[in-house]
């Protein structure tokens, strides 16, 4: 629903991503070359240290970025241990709201 991000002028071309709140990886993603780093749960301050770092950051949100493998891994289960029963939470859901 909503994006957040700091634009390092880079044309994009190799992107890190972490699920979540991977924010403390953002060095790391610079270091092995990347233009651009998707995750979420950013602090004000890892907006300006991209820039500094010359890597554009994209803040997709901390459920948003981790709940999409739920799937994948519900049928990764179920194709392992086909005796056993799985289910997605209907539950649990991102409860963070955008106006």
């Amino acid at each position: 629903q909503g994006l957040r991000y700091a634009d390092a002028g880079r044309p994009v071309h190799k992107v890190a991503v972490g699920g979540g709140a991977c924010a403390d990886y953002l060095k790391k993603a610079a270091q092995l070359g990347c233009d651009t780093f998707v995750t979420g749960d950013v602090k004000y301050n890892g907006f300006a240290d991209a820039v500094d770092l010359g890597v554009n950051l994209i803040d997709a949100g901390h459920f948003p970025t981790e709940n999409p493998v739920c799937e994948y891994l519900l049928e990764q289960l179920e194709k392992r241990f086909p005796d056993v029963e799985f289910f997605l939470s209907k539950e649990h859901v991102d409860v963070v709201k955008f106006l």
